[in-house]
């Protein structure tokens, strides 16, 4: 399996470890997202916000997010991707391959 991430410098950690929960439980693209605001440490409202979506579907991704990862709450799941490692180098411009 080979597994490429193109990173945002400003918030590179927290999209890492949202596209490697996506790789790693089949979470959705929106609920990594979700996932990458939570690492932030940013609230439903915030994240609703930001994406211009209403608070029950950020819940609602949430909730199908922890289900997913096994997770009990998006503070675990937080937790548990911020101890993920950061995924491969982005010191080259060639994709990391296994």
């Amino acid at each position: 399996m080979t597994l490429l991430l193109i990173l945002d410098p400003v918030s590179r950690r927290s999209k890492a470890r949202g596209q490697l929960l996506l790789a790693l439980f089949g979470v959705t693209p929106g609920e990594a997202t979700v996932a990458e605001a939570a690492i932030r440490g940013e609230s439903a409202a915030e994240i609703a916000g930001r994406r211009g979506a209403s608070e029950a579907t950020v819940r609602t991704q949430s909730r199908q997010m922890l289900a997913k990862t096994g997770a009990d709450s998006l503070r675990r799941l937080a937790a548990r991707a911020a101890a993920l490692p950061r995924g491969p180098s982005t010191n080259s411009s060639e994709p990391h391959q296994r």
